[in-house]
Order: structure tokens, then C-alpha cells, then sequence
């Protein structure tokens, strides 16, 4: 936590930078399971991780687009939490399944809401907590507008019941008037704002951006 502000860092892939996000005050670190993603790690890479993490640090599998048997194995007792990102165009029978293998409250829905597009309204009752995710089609990176900060704000308002996470085009130039814009609460921190090439988190960016947020914090 950095001031009232939690936040979680994805994309980790090794023990050495999941100490060293949980010793910058991480409150959670999650990550990629999905073997289409580069920044996946193997259940046998991982599962010596955990215990070398302090117990308060919640431990989150990201999940994108899931298929048949993705969930069942992550829904078990290795992950506390599981993130989900998907096309905000997904049939709602479908997502509405997804509770069925992983509880509504260990549930983080990323609806990819194309820009321009309107966020599917219908899937807050399915997970406690939202990440309002604008999106290049055919790329994994994320686009922050000032008119999202504030479509998060109203969304976030209105919908109170949800935890709502921030996430996408976060920097340390930034990060005060995106936190300020969209009176966040929790982050999500990811890709090009704390890596320095794909897959690879570099600690000193994201002290960068805690420096950032702490001095808003103050």
C-alpha cells in the first residue's frame, strides 16, 4: 500500500521480483497463467514461491480469456484472488459460468471494453471487484485517456458495491492526475509502466511510479 492507495503488480515471473514487489509494499502480486502470454509462469515454477512471500501479500492468477479447464486450475488453494480479462463483448451466460468454478469474491473482472464502447453493466453483480481496461484490438497493450479517468470516477460512484482497480498508461508524469481524475482507490500495475522489455519487471520504474504515488499520497 502506498498511503490509503493499494495496489497489485502483475506480470511478476520470477521469486526474486515477487520479494522484491512484496518489499515495496505490494498488498498483491499476481501472476499470468495463460500459455499464450509471455509473461506466463508454470504451476511448477511458481509453487515454491508462495511461502517465501509475507503471508499478507495476496497471491493472484491473471487469466485471459479462459477455456475449458483454465479456471478449475486456478480455482483451487494455491490463489487467494483471479483476474480475468476478456472481451467486454462476451456473452453473459457465459462469464455468468465462470462463478460456478471461482466465487464472486475472489473474482477481479477486466471486461476489454474497445474505444469508444460502453462497459457491460451486467457483469458487476458476478466479481467484487472491476478494472475498467481500454484496449488496442490485436495488442496486449493498454490506453489511458483522461475521459477514462473519468468514466472510472462515475462508474465507480454509482457502483459502489465493487471495488474498482485502476489500470492502463499509468507513469510516474501521470499518476497523481490519473489517481486524482478517477479518485482511485487500488491499482493495478502492469506492462510498459514497470517493465523493461516484455516479461521483464524492472524495480526501479516501479519505484518510480510508488514515488509517484506516494508524494500524492502525502
Amino acid at each position: 500500500m502506498v498511503g490509503q492507495l493499494k495496489f497489485c503488480v502483475a506480470g511478476v515471473r520470477s521469486l526474486e521480483v515477487a520479494k522484491a514487489v512484496a518489499a515495496a509494499g505490494a498488498d498483491a502480486v499476481a501472476v499470468e497463467v495463460s500459455p499464450t502470454s509471455p509473461r506466463c509462469v508454470a504451476a511448477e515454477d511458481r509453487a515454491a514461491w508462495w511461502g517465501q512471500l509475507p503471508g499478507d501479500v495476496t497471491k493472484v492468477a491473471l487469466v485471459r480469456n479462459p477455456g475449458f479447464g483454465d479456471l478449475e486450475a486456478v480455482a483451487g488453494d494455491e490463489f487467494d484472488q483471479v483476474i480475468i480479462y476478456f472481451p467486454n463483448e462476451t456473452p453473459f451466460f457465459e462469464v455468468a459460468l465462470w462463478t460456478d468454478t471461482v466465487a464472486p469474491e475472489k473474482l477481479w473482472f477486466a471486461p476489454q471494453v474497445l474505444p469508444g464502447g460502453i462497459l457491460d453493466l451486467a457483469f458487476l453483480p458476478l466479481a467484487d471487484r472491476m478494472i475498467l481496461d481500454r484496449y488496442r484490438p490485436n495488442s496486449m497493450a493498454l490506453e489511458a485517456k483522461i475521459g477514462d479517468w473519468n468514466e472510472f470516477a462515475r462508474l465507480q460512484a454509482m457502483h459502489a458495491k465493487c471495488e474498482w482497480v485502476l489500470a492502463g498508461g499509468l507513469t510516474p508524469e501521470n499518476i497523481a492526475e490519473a489517481v486524482s481524475t478517477a479518485q482511485a482507490r487500488s491499482l493495478l500495475l502492469q506492462g510498459a509502466a514497470i517493465e523493461a522489455a516484455p516479461g521483464e519487471i524492472d524495480i526501479a520504474k516501479l519505484q518510480a511510479l510508488l514515488n509517484a504515488a506516494e508524494l500524492l499520497a502525502a
